[in-house]
C-alpha cells in the first residue's frame, strides 16, 4: 500500500497552477493525485497503491513520485521527484513501513530550470504476506 498525503515548502510556481503527485513503478504510470491549486503546502491524501506483487526473482522495480505543477496553459512542470528504496523496505528485517516526508531531488522524469525544493509526505506498508506473523501491529493511519 502507498499513500500520497502531502507536500511541503514547493518551490514557488505559476499563481495561477496546481499541484499534483504522479507515481512511477518502473517508468510507468501507476496512480496521480487530484491537482491542488495555488498552495506550496498541497494536501492529496490519496491511496496509489492498494496492493501489487513483485517478483523477487527480477530486480526490484525503481519506485518514483513525482511532484509537479500544471500552469495555466496545461503545461505540466516537475518541482521534484522522491525516490523511494523498495529494496530497503521490502528486504531488510523489521523495515517494512515508510510513514515520512521524502525529500524532492532533481529527478529524469521531468525538466527542472529552477533549484528543487519541498519534500512529500509518504505513507506505506511493504512486507510479504508470510512474514505477517513476523511483523509487530502495522502503524496506523
Amino acid at each position: 500500500e502507498l499513500k500520497v498525503l502531502k507536500a511541503k515548502e514547493l518551490k514557488d510556481g505559476d499563481l495561477l497552477g496546481s499541484s499534483l503527485a504522479t507515481v512511477y513503478l518502473d517508468g510507468k504510470i501507476i496512480g496521480t493525485t487530484k491537482k491542488v491549486k495555488k498552495t506550496v503546502n498541497p494536501s492529496w491524501n490519496a491511496t496509489i497503491i492498494q496492493e501489487m506483487e513483485i517478483d523477487l526473482s527480477k530486480p526490484l522495480p525503481k519506485l518514483l513520485v513525482e511532484v509537479s505543477e500544471v500552469d495555466a496553459l496545461n503545461v505540466d512542470k516537475c518541482k521534484g521527484v522522491a525516490e523511494i528504496d523498495l529494496k530497503a523496505l521490502i528486504l531488510e528485517p523489521n523495515n517494512w513501513y515508510l510513514n515520512n516526508y521524502v525529500n524532492l531531488k532533481e529527478g529524469k522524469i521531468g525538466k527542472r530550470k529552477k533549484p528543487v525544493q519541498g519534500a512529500i509526505y509518504l505513507q506505506g506498508i511493504f512486507y510479504f504476506p508470510q512474514h505477517v506473523s513476523q511483523l509487530s501491529t502495522p502503524p496506523l493511519y
